[in-house]
C-alpha cells in the first residue's frame, strides 16, 4: 500500500455484528473498496484501550504474521484542536490486521466479534457463500456500489449451470 496517501478514506457508519447488547456499530473507512480503521477505532470495536491494539499489532509484524508495508497506510485526517483546524498523518489499518488483533485480543467484544466471524466463515464454508440478507434488501452504498446486481448476476449464472446439468442428466436416461 502507498504509504503517504492525501486522499483520506471515506468514513462510513456501518453496523459490523451484534454483541450480547445489541449491535456494535463503528465508523468504519472505505478506501479502494476496502475496510481501513485507524487504532482508536479498532480498539473501540474490541472494547479495549488503544494501547492494547498497538502491542497486538507490533506483535503481528513482529512475528512476520503481515506485513506493514501492505496493511497499513497513512492517510491526512483533519481534526479539531481547541479552536484549531488541524492535519494530522494517522495510520490505518485494512481489515487483514484488524481480524488479527482481533482474534489476539482478550475482551468479551472481542470474543464475540470472533464468534460472528466464525459463523460467517462457517456459513461461507457449508453453504459455498455467505449473504447479508439486510444489506441485499436495503442497500447500503459500501465501497461506493450497490452489489445486489452483481449477486444476481452470480446467482443466474450458477442457476445456468444447474440447467445444464438436468439436461445432461435428462440425456442420460432419453
Amino acid at each position: 500500500m502507498d504509504k503517504n496517501n492525501n486522499n483520506p478514506p471515506i468514513p462510513s457508519d456501518f453496523f459490523l455484528y451484534k454483541n450480547s447488547n445489541g449491535e456494535v456499530k463503528v465508523e468504519i473507512y472505505i478506501f479502494n473498496e476496502m475496510v481501513w480503521l485507524p487504532q482508536d477505532k479498532i480498539a473501540q470495536l474490541f472494547g479495549v484501550d488503544r494501547s492494547i491494539v498497538t502491542k497486538h499489532l507490533k506483535n503481528v509484524y513482529k512475528s512476520g504474521e503481515l506485513s506493514k508495508g501492505v496493511t497499513c497506510a497513512i492517510f491526512a485526517q483533519v481534526q479539531i484542536e481547541g479552536t484549531r483546524q488541524v492535519t494530522r498523518q494517522i495510520e490505518f489499518y485494512n481489515l487483514d490486521a484488524i481480524l488479527s488483533v482481533g482474534y489476539r485480543v482478550n475482551s468479551i467484544q472481542a470474543t464475540q466479534f470472533g464468534i460472528w466471524a466464525n459463523s460467517v466463515l462457517k456459513e461461507y464454508l457449508i453453504k459455498g457463500g455467505a449473504m447479508n440478507d439486510e444489506r441485499l434488501k436495503n442497500p447500503q452504498m459500501l465501497f461506493g456500489k450497490d452489489y445486489f446486481e452483481e449477486q444476481l448476476a452470480r446467482i443466474r449464472d450458477i442457476r445456468g449451470n444447474e440447467q445444464r446439468f438436468y439436461q445432461k442428466i435428462t440425456d442420460i436416461y432419453s
